[in-house]
């Protein structure tokens, strides 16, 4: 049986495999959104989404992996972002756009199986960022 991790470096090496710089593409496509208040993106903030993507995949992939890195997200990332002012559903949003994205660039080679990896990866990794984050 194929594990999400597996499924998640696939579809990793897919994009890589592709010359696709997903980095870019999430953080414009999170821009975007009309119900989101970006504020907290101004002031060069708003280079922090592309380098977010690489974080979030690699967070992802530990949580896949059963390490979840509940310190690094509980001592770190989530007081960090609370102190921006990013939200519950900022976080929620920006996990999204974020499988979306993979989602639309990756084409024929996102299955459901693939989809289902990276949203149970998603969850269980919003799950720990709402048991920490006292803006959400």
């Amino acid at each position: 049986m194929t594990t999400d991790y597996q499924l998640m470096l696939t579809s990793l090496e897919a994009l890589a495999d592709k010359g696709i710089e997903i980095e870019p593409i999430v953080g414009q496509a999170y821009l975007n959104l009309q119900d989101i208040d970006h504020q907290v993106y101004e002031d060069g903030n708003a280079l922090q989404l592309e380098y977010m993507v690489t974080k979030v995949a690699e967070m992802m992939l530990f949580f896949a992996e059963g390490n979840p890195r509940t310190e690094e997200l509980g001592y770190y990332d989530v007081p960090f972002h609370d102190d921006l002012g990013v939200t519950g559903p900022m976080y929620e949003a920006y996990m999204q756009v974020f499988i979306q994205v993979f989602a639309e660039q990756l084409g024929d080679a996102w299955d459901a199986a693939t989809a289902d990896a990276w949203q149970r990866q998603s969850d269980a990794m919003l799950k720990v960022i709402k048991q920490h984050s006292e803006v959400a």
